[in-house]
């Protein structure tokens, strides 16, 4: 056997492993938990801030983006919100304080170092 077909083979058990894992891990991602971790890490930014933050102050919308599965949103009262946009397996693609409506977070990473990711 020559050994270039053994190193194909090695790839392209390594490339149906990885996509086997991410296809599971997509399959078993609960949006709740999604959207509770990202709470999370609000109340601890918004408790620097001097605001008392909440779970129920956060909620989520899918996004049209293509690799955006869904935008959280967090609203600490009258102060600007927090968004988070949260990749098909739960990653941090990017945060904003933009208001709702604006495009800014949108335009940071269509010219930001994560522009190819959109």
């Amino acid at each position: 056997m020559h050994p270039a077909w053994l190193i194909l083979g090695v790839f392209c058990l390594l490339l149906l492993f990885l996509a086997l894992r991410l296809g599971v891990k997509a399959a078993v991602l609960d949006e709740t938990a999604t959207i509770t971790f990202y709470a999370r890490h609000y109340i601890i930014a918004s408790s620097k801030e001097g605001h008392s933050g909440s779970e129920s102050d956060c909620y989520a919308t899918p996004h049209h983006l293509f690799w955006v599965r869904l935008e959280v949103i967090c609203q600490p009262g009258a102060a600007a919100p927090y968004r988070f946009l949260i990749a098909p397996w739960g990653q941090l693609i990017g945060t904003s304080r933009a208001p709702l409506g604006s495009d800014d977070l949108q335009a940071a990473f269509y010219g930001g170092p994560n522009a190819a990711f959109l």
